[in-house]
């Protein structure tokens, strides 16, 4: 069993990189399945964070709509 290694406590100076991307890659579309991936785990992490706060806005403030006879607050 080998043990992790902690990073250097000390990092190296920037430095323009060795190669250019088009000897990485060719065509950007190489991407496309990647960032369809992203964007799907965004739209999820959005939609599920806007109802978690329409559910607390709820429950905070459910006894002022009830006062007010809000309908649609349950």
């Amino acid at each position: 069993m080998t043990a992790l290694q902690l990073p250097p406590t000390e990092l190296p100076d920037p430095h323009p990189p060795s190669g250019r991307k088009r000897d990485l890659y060719y065509d950007p579309a190489v991407f496309k399945e990647l960032d369809e991936d992203v964007f799907k785990v965004c739209l999820f992490i959005f939609i599920f964070l806007q109802k978690q706060m329409r559910d607390l806005i709820r429950l905070e403030f459910a006894p002022i709509f009830s006062q007010f006879g809000f309908v649609g607050t349950s």
